[in-house]
């Protein structure tokens, strides 16, 4: 059996470390990604209508790159042209 020096041990604490805040910012990372509803879209409160924005924040279940025609324009005061307004300022 080998001796295991201090420095040796020392080093290996770090990379368990680093694993740890790997592991940490990876976790962050799919929780922000779970939570980004289209309530928190950059876009709200500056460049669309009030009807868009009305839309929006009743139905703040949805998910802004999941929105597709069909379901938007289910919801409670949506049309056509807010629909294209939507896809105009998403960029798709």
């Amino acid at each position: 059996m080998t001796k295991i020096t201090r420095e040796e041990y020392n080093k290996a604490l770090d990379i368990v470390e680093q694993y740890h805040q790997q592991l940490v910012l990876k976790k962050a990372d799919i929780i922000l990604f779970e939570q980004k509803d289209w309530t928190y879209w950059e876009k709200l409160n500056t460049e669309c209508s009030i009807r868009l924005k009305n839309i929006i924040l009743s139905n703040p279940h949805f998910n802004l790159e999941d929105m597709h025609e069909r379901l938007f324009l289910r919801l409670r005061n949506a049309g056509r042209k807010t629909w294209t307004e939507f896809i105009e300022l998403r960029g798709r």
